[in-house]
């Protein structure tokens, strides 16, 4: 399953505090990558209370962004900002491509790299190993790339790139940003998107539906001031324009309101699961066929 998530410019936008701001970004990426999200787009909501939400977006895409790029590589790609302070703080997301020094070092493995240098129709590529490898095409420094090691060849590694698409396991998520909720549903070009609000459709009514969407699907929040059909009236268009099917995953809920990152959480768990169950049925009945 593809999925695209697509949260809103003010997610953090009610907490002052950085320290809170990163703790809670935190919980978005692990949630992310435990649901094996594609790609998260970072939209504006035109929320009037934001002062300032090229800030906002900078800092939301900066820690995302940070978190999923491999400990490694941090210092290669990330100076010392001031959105980065409490960093410290991030829980470690543990995926397939943020391996340890002993992990995934032989031929054949697949790393993300760095590249350090290029010239002579050559690049030498940071990969967290004892060893660099060595990449036979120019690459400008700086580019992260994605490698598979081919051989040892004594002081470093020969390796090639390879399409992050053509990763089989989960190779983490990309971080991008559009200039309002229309363009970012665009943008992901998904099949199919589910919006999520508490005036939705209650979610066990439609199980079918969402068991049976086209992929790539997006799935989409409001934020901490605003929901989904408040963002749509700010741009002028209606629910239906942008959503397939609009879902109400936290039915009779306990509290007044529920937090974008907990509304993240529980969507995903809930799309993961149908989607499990429903592509089993399916297989057993094939089979059965």
């Amino acid at each position: 399953m593809t999925i695209t998530v697509l949260l809103p410019v003010s997610l953090v936008a009610d907490i002052s505090d950085l320290r809170q701001k990163t703790a809670k970004v935190g919980m978005v990426g692990r949630a992310l990558s435990i649901f094996r999200v594609d790609s998260v787009c970072i939209y504006d909501d035109h929320e009037p209370r934001l002062e300032n939400p090229r800030s906002e977006v900078r800092l939301v895409k900066t820690l995302l962004e940070y978190m999923e790029t491999p400990q490694y590589l941090r210092k290669f790609l990330f100076g010392k900002i001031d959105e980065l302070r409490y960093a410290g703080i991030l829980p470690p997301l543990r995926t397939p491509h943020h391996p340890t020094s002993d992990e995934r070092t032989s031929r054949g493995s697949v790393r993300e790299g760095v590249v350090l240098s290029s010239g002579g129709g050559r690049s030498v590529v940071e990969l967290g190993l004892r060893k660099r490898g060595v990449l036979n095409e120019e690459v400008k420094a700086g580019a992260r790339v994605t490698v598979r090691i081919v051989k040892d060849l004594g002081d470093r590694l020969l390796v090639e790139r390879v399409n992050r698409d053509e990763v089989k396991e989960y190779w983490g998520y990309r971080v991008f940003e559009a200039p309002s909720l229309r363009d970012a549903v665009r943008t992901s070009k998904a099949k199919f998107v589910i919006g999520t609000s508490k005036y939705g459709r209650i979610v066990m009514d439609v199980v079918d539906e969402l068991g049976a969407a086209e992929t790539p699907i997006a799935l989409a929040f409001g934020g901490p001031y605003a929901g989904l059909f408040e963002i749509c009236s700010r741009e002028g268009i209606k629910p239906e324009e942008l959503f397939d099917l609009i879902v109400n995953t936290i039915p009779d809920q306990g509290t007044e309101t529920v937090r974008t990152e907990e509304a993240l959480l529980v969507s995903l768990a809930i799309l993961n699961f149908v989607r499990k169950v429903y592509y089993s049925r399916s297989q057993k009945t094939n089979a059965g066929a």
